[in-house]
């Protein structure tokens, strides 16, 4: 199988996601043929005007899902898919406060799953820190300072990955 974008992982969830952004389908279409994936709705996907229109862009979305023989991920497969592409952004260490306020809302949409709660924990501990009315005093994660809250979410999104290895070690995107 060729390889595929790293949000595959976020677009599989898209029925999971309250407020899934459909223009995100856009650029996932025009990453995908750049990495020699081609099909007929991929196609027409890719060549959308954003901001895209829903009830256009899903029928195209799943059918292209479909053409290349992917699968919707659904259920606790959608929470894990959806989150993992953000906390992978966060393992590397790339724009890990907005990625936690991502999580963290998506955590609240979906009426805070076990699996992605301390993601919210971290982020309401790192918006406590940035407060600088209370001293850098905060009450979501013990230990936590403002020397050490990235650093900290670095190690719980690679835990977080390492745990959940097995939930999708059979998925499409490697």
């Amino acid at each position: 199988m060729k390889p595929v974008a790293a949000s595959t992982y976020k677009i599989l969830a898209h029925t999971a996601v309250k407020d899934f952004n459909y223009s995100d389908t856009v650029d996932w279409a025009g990453e995908m043929m750049m990495l020699g994936h081609e099909t007929e709705n991929l196609l027409i996907l890719a060549s959308l005007t954003k901001p895209v229109n829903y009830f256009e862009t899903v029928k195209y979305l799943n059918a292209a899902i479909s053409e290349l023989g992917l699968s919707l991920a659904l259920g606790k497969d959608g929470i894990i898919s959806y989150s993992r592409y953000y906390i992978i952004q966060i393992a590397k260490g790339l724009n890990v406060k907005q990625n936690l306020e991502r999580i963290c809302k998506f955590a609240i949409d979906i009426d805070y799953k076990s699996s992605i709660y301390d993601f919210c924990k971290l982020s309401w501990a790192w918006h406590d820190l940035d407060w600088t009315d209370n001293n850098g005093m905060q009450w979501y994660w013990e230990g936590a300072t403002k020397d050490n809250i990235e650093q900290i979410s670095i190690d719980t999104a690679k835990q977080w990955l390492t745990d959940n290895k097995s939930h999708i070690d059979n998925w499409p995107v490697q």
